[in-house]
């Protein structure tokens, strides 16, 4: 697991400016990647938390087929709830 925050106090990704915003994803993306070619993981989830606890947290988790990191809810089985006007859930 790797863990990222903005250098400056920020309580919400919404409040990220305009450089910060521009360079988010290029970070993100190379951080991730390293991660996956250092634990052989076939993907990274990202787990973002922010105004709770105020301040913007990034927590990037390796992913394996039938490991722990709520592979359920990538793999798993899931419902389909059809609601009234036509929504589903």
């Amino acid at each position: 697991m790797s863990y990222l925050e903005p250098k400056r106090h920020i309580p919400h990704i919404t409040d990220l400016d305009d450089k910060e915003g521009q360079t988010l994803g290029t970070v993100l993306g190379k951080v991730s990647k390293s991660l996956q070619e250092a634990s052989g993981a076939n993907q990274v989830f990202l787990h973002v938390f922010g105004g709770h606890i105020n301040h913007l947290h990034f927590f990037l988790v390796p992913h394996r087929p039938g490991d722990g990191a709520a592979a359920h809810i990538v793999e798993g089985e899931y419902e389909v709830e059809r609601r009234i006007g036509g929504a589903t859930r």
